[in-house]
């Protein structure tokens, strides 16, 4: 973007969200984990699935909330939105549609480079001499 705080404020929603991802995932996979992963915090019992449940809540709630204050109404902010949907959902798709999880996959991973490309254009418009 050219501006270090834009850039920043355009990363921390997703930061958010990528954190709430791999705590959900954590959660689902405690049981997986005490055999692949034993020595996890959560498979040894150094935190609770309460305390996890809360730290993903927060998370989420912070990627919301970041997304409205930095993104605001700005056309990308339904992208934050739908890539947040997509983290949440991902453990179903793969469970019950696994199908469908090579498409699932790749149009998640590209959400971020939608909200470059949106941010971008918008740049490029506010750039441009109005006439």
């Amino acid at each position: 973007s050219g501006s270090w705080a834009l850039s920043v404020e355009r990363a921390v929603p997703i930061l958010f969200g990528a954190m709430s991802t791999y705590l959900l995932n954590d959660l689902n996979d405690v049981a997986k984990d005490k055999v692949n992963h034993p020595d996890r915090p959560l498979p040894r019992g150094e935190v609770t699935k309460t305390f996890v449940v809360i730290l993903y809540f927060s998370c989420l709630g912070l990627a919301l909330l970041t997304t409205r204050l930095f993104v605001g109404r700005d056309e990308s902010a339904f992208l934050y939105y739908v890539g947040f949907f997509a983290c949440v959902s991902y453990r179903y798709v793969v469970e019950y549609l696994p199908l469908l999880k090579p498409i699932y996959v790749a149009g998640t991973t590209t959400i971020p480079v939608f909200i470059l490309v949106a941010l971008q254009a918008f740049e490029w418009i506010e750039a441009t001499p109005a006439g």
